[in-house]
C-alpha cells in the first residue's frame, strides 16, 4: 500500500464548459490544470443533487441503492463501504470541510467532519453556507497543525455568487504545489453536479431555478450532470480523456492508485471501475459498451426520472408517467430534439427499455432482500404476521410491491387484505396471490373485523396519501400495528395518535434535534434557532 495524502476539492454547481452568462461556468483554474493533469471530458454524476452525487462518488454505489428519500437520508455503513471507512481502516485521518450546513448534517455518516478546534472563532454550524474563504481558512488552520500522515482532505466550495472562487481554488492549489505537498499525493478537482445552461431559458443572471418553480435536481441534461473532473497522482500523465465515465469510478480509482485491494462487499459490490487502465490507454470493451445511469431523486421519491447513456445516445424516462426521451449527442449535443417518437430509432428505444427494466429489477431484489433480512430479525413478528393481516399502502412509489413480495416470501400462507389508493399496478407474481384489494374510497362502506396485525407501508413521511387517508383508516382495527419504510425500518405504531401524520412529523423533527445534540452543546444559539423555527411551524399548523 502507498500511503499518499489525498486532496479532494469539490466546487458545488459547476458545468463542464463555459457560457459566459452566469456564475456556474467551468472555472479558469480547471482549464489551467487540464494542461498539466489528467482531465475527463465526460464525467457523469449519479444525480444532479449534492447528497446523491457525493454519496455515490465516495462509495461507488448508485444513489438509488443507498436511500429511499432525501428527508430520511442516512448513509448505512453496515450495508456499504465508504472511502472514508476504508482509508480509516488503513490508518488514514479523515477531514471533511463542508461549506453547507445541509451537507454537514446529511453526510455525517459518510465522512468525518473536521474537528471544530480548527474552525475560525466566528464560524457557526447554524450558518446555512460558509464563505469559500472560510473553507480555505479552516483548511489552513488544520494544515498548520501538521496532522499525522496520511490524510484524506475533502474540501467543499460553492461556485454560486462568488466571482473569486477560481482564484480561491487556484491559490489553494498553488500553495500545495509550491510547498511540495502534491509530489506524493492525489489531487482531485471536480464538482458535484452542473447547472442548466442559461440558453434553455430556465434561469437568468444566476437566479435560482426555484424562483420559476423548477428545482434543478430533476433535470438530467448534460449541462446538469456532466462535470469537470481533474486528477493528478505520482506518475500521472498529461491526458484528456473523452470516453464516458461515471462518478462511480472515482473511489475504485483512488484505491487502485494507493494499492488497496477492494474490500469484500457488505451487501452489493462496487458499481464503478478504476480509471487507471483507461488513463494508461487500455481502451477495452468495457468503456465502449458501458451504460452510465443518472437519477433525479432517490428511489422512493415522487417525480423520479432516470437517464441512461451509451455511445452517442441518451435515454430519459419519467417513472410515474413513463414519458420517454431519446437524444443523439452526435447531431444534437444540447439535447433539444427528442427522437423517441421517430420510428427509425425504435430499436434504440427497445434496447434502452430492456436495460432500464433489468436495472430496476436488480435494485428491487436488493431492496427486497434488505427488507426480508430485517423482517426475519424481528422475532416478535413471526407468529403474528403468519395469520390474518391488513396491509395499508400510504406510499406513492413501488415500495408496496417490495413489501408484499417480501411478506409472501417469508409467510407464504399469509391471509392478506390490501388497502390502497386504487392506482397500484400489481406485477404478475403478486396477481397470482389473489389477495383481496380495497380502495380507500370504499373504507366507509366496508366492514372490517379485527385482525391480529396491521402493516402500514410508508415510503415518504410527507406522502399526500398518508396525510389524506390515515384518519379514515383508523376504523381498521388490529391487535398490533407496524409501519415499514424503505430504510428499511419496522416500527410499532399501535398507538394511532402518536403515529398520525402530524405527530409523526413532529417526532421526526424531534429526532433530528436529538441527532444534533453534540452541535447544540458547542453552539447553544443554534438550538434556539431550531426551536424558534419549530415553534413557527407549530403555530402555522393550528
Amino acid at each position: 500500500m502507498k500511503k499518499m495524502n489525498i486532496y479532494w476539492v469539490v466546487v458545488d454547481c459547476v458545468r463542464n464548459y463555459r457560457t459566459g452568462k452566469d456564475d456556474r461556468d467551468k472555472l479558469d483554474i480547471m482549464y489551467e490544470l487540464e494542461k498539466d493533469y489528467v482531465s475527463f471530458q465526460k464525467m457523469i454524476v449519479s444525480a444532479p443533487s449534492s447528497v446523491m452525487s457525493i454519496s455515490t462518488s465516495l462509495s461507488s454505489i448508485p444513489s438509488y441503492y443507498i436511500a429511499g428519500n432525501y428527508i430520511d437520508f442516512r448513509f448505512d455503513n453496515n450495508l456499504f463501504w465508504s472511502l472514508s471507512k476504508i482509508l480509516e481502516n488503513k490508518g488514514y485521518n479523515n477531514h471533511a470541510i463542508l461549506n453547507a450546513r445541509a451537507s454537514r448534517e446529511k453526510l455525517v455518516d459518510l465522512v468525518t467532519l473536521v474537528d471544530r478546534k480548527f474552525w475560525d472563532p466566528h464560524l457557526k454550524h447554524s450558518t446555512v453556507c460558509w464563505k469559500n474563504s472560510e473553507v480555505t481558512s479552516v483548511f489552513n488552520n488544520l494544515f498548520k497543525s501538521k496532522p499525522e500522515e496520511p490524510n484524506f482532505y475533502l474540501l467543499w466550495y460553492n461556485a454560486r455568487r462568488d466571482p473569486n472562487i477560481s482564484n480561491e481554488v487556484s491559490n489553494l492549489h498553488k500553495k500545495l504545489k509550491t510547498e511540495g505537498h502534491l509530489e506524493n499525493s492525489i489531487f482531485i478537482l471536480t464538482s458535484d453536479h452542473g447547472y442548466p445552461d442559461p440558453k434553455r431559458g430556465l434561469i437568468s443572471d444566476g437566479v435560482d431555478l426555484k424562483q420559476v418553480g423548477l428545482p434543478h435536481d430533476i433535470i438530467l441534461t448534460d449541462d446538469n450532470i456532466n462535470v469537470p473532473f481533474i486528477i493528478s497522482y505520482p506518475g500521472s500523465p498529461k491526458a484528456k480523456i473523452n470516453c464516458q465515465t461515471s462518478c462511480e469510478d472515482i473511489m475504485p480509482t483512488i484505491l487502485d492508485i494507493l494499492g488497496i485491494d477492494k474490500p469484500k462487499p457488505k451487501s452489493v459490490d462496487f458499481f464503478g471501475k478504476s480509471l487507471i487502465p483507461l488513463i494508461n490507454g487500455q481502451d477495452d470493451d468495457f468503456w465502449k459498451t458501458r451504460i452510465i445511469r443518472s437519477d433525479a431523486r432517490f428511489s422512493m421519491q415522487a417525480e423520479r426520472i432516470t437517464s441512461l447513456r451509451k455511445h452517442d445516445f441518451k435515454y430519459i424516462i419519467q417513472h410515474e408517467n413513463k414519458h420517454e426521451e431519446l437524444y443523439n449527442f452526435d447531431s444534437d449535443p444540447y439535447e433539444e430534439v427528442n427522437l423517441a417518437n421517430l420510428k427509425e430509432y425504435e430499436n434504440q428505444l427497445i434496447s434502452f427499455r430492456k436495460i432500464f427494466s433489468a436495472m430496476e429489477s436488480k435494485s428491487i431484489i436488493f431492496l427486497k432482500n434488505k427488507l426480508i433480512n430485517k423482517l426475519k430479525t424481528k422475532s416478535n413478528l413471526s407468529d403474528i404476521i403468519s395469520e390474518d393481516c391488513y396491509v395499508i399502502n400510504f406510499g406513492e412509489s413501488y415500495f408496496y410491491e417490495i413489501v408484499l413480495e417480501a411478506l409472501y416470501e417469508i409467510y407464504p400462507k399469509i391471509n392478506m387484505i390490501f388497502i390502497g389508493s386504487g392506482y397500484e399496478q400489481f406485477n404478475s407474481k403478486l396477481k397470482k396471490k389473489k389477495f383481496k384489494v380495497i380502495n380507500f374510497k370504499n373504507i366507509y362502506t366496508t366492514t372490517f373485523i379485527k385482525f391480529p396485525v396491521r402493516i402500514e407501508i410508508l415510503d415518504d413521511p410527507l406522502s399526500k396519501v398518508f396525510t389524506s387517508h390515515f384518519s379514515n383508516c383508523q376504523k381498521i382495527k388490529s391487535n398490533q400495528s407496524y409501519r415499514i419504510n424503505p430504510a428499511p425500518e419496522i416500527s410499532n405504531v399501535s398507538n394511532s395518535f402518536f403515529n398520525s401524520p402530524k405527530v409523526a412529523h413532529y417526532k421526526r423533527v424531534l429526532n433530528r434535534l436529538i441527532m444534533k445534540k453534540d452541535v447544540y452543546l458547542t453552539e447553544p444559539t443554534y438550538l434556539y434557532i431550531e426551536l424558534k423555527r419549530l415553534f413557527r411551524i407549530l403555530l402555522s399548523k393550528k
